[in-house]
Parts: structure tokens; sequence; C-alpha cells
């Protein structure tokens, strides 16, 4: 349905969807799913490259308004959270629960997922919307395995920070509202430190050319966020951000839960291997990005 914001002249329209479908069907088409188990979790893990690492605009989808739908730009439409919940929605009203049996165990356990940055770079936002939902994640989280490591207690393990920033000259954050395409899509990065905070906003909005990426130039900072090991650099993106103040509220774990959870895998020769999930607190700054225009947003600011 349509709604006038409060105080419009009635020009400008808001459009509010809501999806209604939650028939078991319907929760299992919303995911993917009705493949044999195997394949649809290898699916649903091909998509998380997608969902968890959002892909910057070109440098030629900057020069108009109209350019980034002119090029097919596709928007970031999901965030770690929203990927928790729609396996809790399958997990609740789907009739095949099995085909989901062990997925987000195997996001937290598998070496091999956690060598790719859509999942290693964003191990403590899956740790922490985990949590929040491990009471209706069903099948697709084994308790036994995983809940002593990696899960936080729902009701004293997780609290509300919140953070002061300010917009950096230039960019998204202070600009008056550019409507539409590009307006900003933020993400919080955790970064261990200062150096990498330096070079973060060096190479932000930078372009340069390589034979790698072919004729489009290719965006410095994205190829830098895309490089980093996981106790370097972690993106939270499931975050709310008060424009009146320049406040971000964001889900962390408490002082006494904050500790960083190590989950072997025995499946591997010569031996065992680990994955590793840094604790919050090992990183001091946090700087907003911008991920569709993949840049830096906002002055870096000491978390803790």
């Amino acid at each position: 349905h349509e709604l006038t914001p409060q105080g419009s002249s009635g020009a400008e329209k808001v459009l509010r969807l809501r999806w209604t479908d939650s028939t078991p069907s319907g929760a299992q088409r919303g995911l993917g799913l009705g493949l044999e188990p195997e394949e649809s979790q290898t699916q649903l893990y091909q998509v998380l490259e997608q969902m968890f690492v959002p892909i910057p605009m070109t440098a030629s989808m900057l020069g108009h308004i109209h350019f980034p739908i002119e090029q097919g730009y596709s928007w970031p439409q999901h965030t770690v959270g929203s990927m928790v919940e729609l396996v809790a929605t399958a997990e609740e009203h789907g009739s095949s629960p099995e085909i989901l049996n062990g997925f987000l165990t195997r996001l937290f356990m598998s070496p091999d997922l956690a060598h790719y940055p859509q999942i290693r770079n964003r191990l403590v936002a899956a740790r922490i919307e985990v949590s929040k939902r491990q009471h209706r994640l069903g099948v697709s989280l084994h308790p036994k395995t995983v809940a002593a490591q990696v899960l936080y207690d729902r009701e004293n393990g997780l609290e509300l920070v919140r953070l002061k920033v300010e917009g950096l000259e230039s960019t998204s954050l202070t600009a008056e509202p550019k409507g539409g395409v590009f307006e900003p899509a933020l993400a919080l990065a955790l970064v261990q430190s200062e150096a990498l905070v330096d070079s973060m906003i060096a190479k932000s909005g930078e372009w340069a050319l390589s034979t790698k990426h072919g004729p489009e130039p290719f965006n410095q900072l994205y190829e830098l966020l895309t490089a980093k090991a996981s106790r370097s650099l972690q993106l939270v993106d499931n975050l709310a951000f008060d424009v009146r103040t320049s406040t971000v509220s964001v889900w962390m774990p408490t002082f006494d839960a904050d500790i960083p959870a190590e989950i072997q895998h025995p499946g591997h020769d010569p031996g065992p291997k680990v994955v590793r999930i840094p604790p919050a607190r090992s990183f001091e700054w946090a700087v907003l990005l911008d991920v569709q225009e993949g840049a830096v947003v906002s002055k870096p600011v000491r978390i803790w």
C-alpha cells in the first residue's frame, strides 16, 4: 500500500510491501529449496556470496542517477541477519526441514567455507544473528556441536552498543540527501589496527585498472576489504543509524560473553582444522561504509 510521508506535499510516495505467503511451499521457494539436501545447501552457500558481499556500483554508474538502473546494478537486498531470518522462517514453515539440516552448523565449522570473504569477514555478525534466533533455527543448527563454542546467551550475552560517528567530508553521509539510487547502504567495519583504517580511508573512492578485472575500473576499497583475514576485519551490516544524532546502534556481545570461538572440524587429513572466530573486543576501531559506493563515509571511532 502507498503512504504519503508526514509533511509531504504528496509528490513523494513511499511504497511498502509485505510478504504474506507463509505456506510451507512458499517458504521453501523463498530460499530456493525443493532440491535434494546436498544440492540445496550448495545452492544456498553460493547465494551467500551475493547476499553477504554486495558489490559496489561501478565508476560509470556513479555518474548519473539513471546509470545504475540502465547498467543493471544489483542493489544490496540482504544482510547476515536477513539470511538467518530466512533460515528460521523456513524451519518454522517448511515441510521438509531436513533440507536445511546442519546448514548453519557448517557455516561455523567448515574451514573450506571460512576461506571465502563472504564468510570469514562476517563470522562475528553471523555469531550475533544466529544467537539472537537460536530458539527458532531447528535442525539447521546442531546445538550439541556448536552451542558451547559459538552461541551467546540470548538474554545476557548481547547488548545494544551506540556509537557517535562523524561523517567524512564529501561523502554520502555528510552530503545533502541525494534521493533514490544514491542513498547510502551502510555497514559497520570493525577494524583491528589504525594502520588498516588509514589504508581503507586512503583507498576509499579510488579506482584503478587491471587486466585481472577487465576493462572496467575496479573499486580499490572493495578489493582491500575482500582480501583481509578474519582477525583484521569484520563487517556488521545489521545496524540502525539515526540521521539526526549521527548515532549507530548495533548489537554486540557483552564483556563477559565476548570470548573467541575455536571450532574443530575433524574431517580433514592430516588432522583437524580449526575455524577461529575473533572476539568483538579484539577490534579497536569502527568506521561506517557505504557498500553501494564502496567508500568509507565516517571518521574512525574507538568502539570500547
